[in-house]
């Protein structure tokens, strides 16, 4: 376990044979209190159901049935052969600033790893091509990583680059921070990017980088990043691990209410 014993997660839990309340339902509250006072951090193993059964001297259909719900609402995940786990807080982004994962995630205290699943020199994809006004023909940089976080799976990114804003920019380490590098290397100033979510179940490919089942709930977004002259140098994508990631954005009142039409984006398109 990673900061408490079996015994010490026992002692957490306040027990009392006296109340008219259920001792499932003692077990499960017990368990929450500390999950939220975070006395049992993320990741943390539970007892098995037989070291409950044995210090609370209750049956294992009470133990399963506190460990059923807890599982079901989301405070805690079964892993088959390993036990159960206190389910890691899900990583929060805001949407305000304009930041990369890497450096977002350094500040929060979290360290990010990347490691290189594609990395080339190609024309550009019909889709990109047209959110970056070029030809089809045009030459981009095709870098999609698999993004981890405290050493988990986190995210798979695949984004496209104008190889003519960064030419050579295959000869450095892209496993840092993408950004950085287009800042300090190549002078570019990045000032916003439009960017969408939709709701994607897990194909076995992204199922089996990230751990996830297959068709497991992902938070899939869409990026367009624009320098200070307006002219598009990114356009990406990336998929996030549902029970991991959740994005945070503050919604202000306007003065001149713009309404747009939906899009809807098929994951079969070409991009």
């Amino acid at each position: 376990m990673k900061t408490t014993t079996i015994q010490s997660t026992l002692e957490l839990i306040r027990f009392d044979r006296n109340l008219p309340i259920p001792f499932y339902q003692q077990l499960k509250v017990g368990l929450t209190d500390a999950i939220r006072e975070q006395r049992l951090p993320g990741g943390v193993r539970l007892p098995s159901e037989r070291e409950f059964c044995e210090y609370f001297g209750i049956s294992r259909l009470t133990v399963r049935r506190a460990l059923n719900d807890l599982t079901s609402t989301g405070w805690l995940v079964s892993q088959p052969g390993k036990g159960t786990f206190v389910r890691q807080p899900k990583v929060v982004q805001g949407t305000q600033q304009l930041m990369g994962l890497s450096s977002d995630m350094k500040r929060r205290g979290h360290t990010v790893t990347s490691k290189i699943l594609k990395l080339a020199l190609m024309p550009a994809p019909r889709k990109t091509a047209e959110r970056m006004n070029i030809s089809p023909e045009e030459k981009v940089v095709l870098l999609e990583r698999l993004r981890r976080l405290d050493g988990e799976p986190l995210a798979i990114e695949r984004c496209y680059l104008k190889h003519q804003l960064c030419p050579g920019i295959t000869r450095y380490d892209l496993t840092k921070s993408l950004y950085t590098i287009l800042r300090q290397t190549y002078g570019l100033k990045i000032i916003r990017a439009d960017q969408t979510y939709e709701a994607v179940a897990a194909s076995l490919r992204e199922a089996q980088l990230l751990g996830i089942a297959r068709r497991a709930p992902m938070l899939r977004s869409e990026r367009t990043t624009y320098l200070e002259n307006d002219e598009v140098i990114e356009h990406g994508f990336a998929c996030y691990r549902g029970d991991r990631y959740k994005f945070h954005t503050v919604l202000l009142e306007s003065a001149s209410p713009v309404s747009e039409p939906f899009e809807t984006i098929s994951r079969n398109e070409e991009e």
